[in-house]
């Protein structure tokens, strides 16, 4: 099952950028939209509950926490995915061992995969993953360079997932699944005990979401929810998804 799960990741993400490559030589008002598709890059986290057993996909830097409560009362967080990111040292080694003739300082310049992102891997991002030749239709189409300093051994991000499979149990109350916004002001074990304590009637992806921008204070979750969409607010937070599964209710 893992097999498969990890096959139609990586299919499916080699599929977005083969398929952005417009046939022949005209340039179609979709296949531009399909080139910024492939320009884009998206993380993943899916999670699929089947008898008794929960198996997690993981691509990137979204993260899944299991919520457990023991008969005795004892609060567990069990992380079920890899943090796909540069500062990971497990990604830092498998990404020097496939680029040997890489320079480290480039490959890891301002601790973004090659100065530009912080996951190490994802669906899209074709910048850093097609060949010159194959970057040159980007530069032809949106008429700007697609640079990256010492490109010499793409790709350089990849689209292969993790996949973590776990029973559940009488314990296993939960499943988190976030993208890194959310975990940027909440750990994993306050995530948990937040959903077990939460208000009666409040929705649970909601209330994570609000006290992971909080921070403990009212005035600055107001602060923050006051700026309007656009760059400044990009700043000031990350984007948060996140989704909540209930087990045995």
């Amino acid at each position: 099952k893992q097999w498969y799960q990890r096959r139609v990741a990586i299919t499916a993400g080699d599929d977005i950028g083969s398929e952005s490559i417009p046939e022949g030589q005209r340039i179609t008002k979709d296949a531009v939209t399909r080139l910024l598709t492939a320009t884009s890059g998206a993380c993943d986290c899916t999670a699929v509950v089947n008898n008794g057993h929960v198996h997690v996909v993981g691509l990137g830097d979204c993260r899944a926490v299991l919520g457990s409560v023991s008969t005795s009362g004892e609060v567990r967080a069990t992380v079920l995915t890899e943090e796909h990111r540069t500062y990971n040292p497990v990604e830092r080694e498998r990404l020097i061992r496939e680029h040997p003739r890489e320079d480290e300082d480039i490959m890891f310049f301002d601790d973004r995969l090659c100065g530009i992102l912080q996951p190490t891997r994802a669906f899209g991002d074709v910048s850093l993953k097609w060949s010159t030749f194959e970057k040159v239709i980007l530069e032809y189409v949106f008429d700007e360079p697609m640079f990256v300093p010492q490109y010499i051994s793409p790709p350089y991000l990849s689209c292969t997932p993790d996949v973590h499979s776990i029973q559940l149990d009488p314990e296993s109350q939960f499943l988190v699944i976030a993208t890194d916004g959310l975990w940027d002001g909440l750990s994993d074990e306050e995530s948990v005990r937040l959903v077990l304590n939460k208000p009666e009637g409040v929705n649970s992806a909601t209330w994570l979401m609000q006290n992971s921008l909080a921070q403990h204070s009212e005035q600055r979750l107001g602060r923050i929810l006051a700026i309007p969409p656009g760059p400044i607010c990009r700043n000031v937070r990350d984007d948060i998804s996140v989704i909540v599964i209930y087990f045995n209710t």
